[in-house]
């Protein structure tokens, strides 16, 4: 038997399209889709060594992170009960892919603004430096 456990999702958020491939000792392959109750159960297997595939694990909308392995290998011997095969993920709810920023442009307001204040301190400079050169001079002529 094939078990699949979720963690992180909901029974209705269970995705119905997980399939298994399981390959038998003679190497043929068939894929298996789970049974409403998680599983899959295989009848009137023959002895060996059989390899189970979790194929189609995803779900929209979320991140999956195995505990395992998406493949495990397990020998079925003749007069004994097959082992469970059990499959294990963690479902984590995806991040949202965030638009790319873009740069603020700046308002038309704080473009004049600033040229405002670039304009008052060259004139303020510029009445200075003519106050600086007028006294200057006036100390000069006495």
């Amino acid at each position: 038997m094939v078990r699949k456990v979720f963690h992180g999702l909901l029974p209705f958020e269970f995705p119905a399209d997980i399939r298994f491939q399981i390959t038998d000792p003679t190497g043929s392959m068939q894929e298996y889709a789970l049974r409403s109750d998680g599983t899959i159960l295989l009848e009137n297997i023959l002895p060996g060594t059989y390899t189970v595939t979790e194929v189609g694990y995803q779900v929209d909308g979320f991140d999956v992170r195995t505990i395992a392995s998406t493949t495990i290998r397990v020998n079925v011997q003749d007069g004994t009960r097959p082992e469970i095969v059990i499959f294990d993920n963690i479902y984590t709810p995806a991040e949202p892919p965030q638009p790319p920023q873009q740069p603020q442009q700046p308002s038309p307001q704080t473009g004049l603004r600033s040229h405002t204040i670039y304009y008052a301190i060259l004139i303020i400079g510029t009445i200075l430096i003519i106050s600086g050169i007028t006294a200057h001079l006036k100390t000069r002529k006495e």
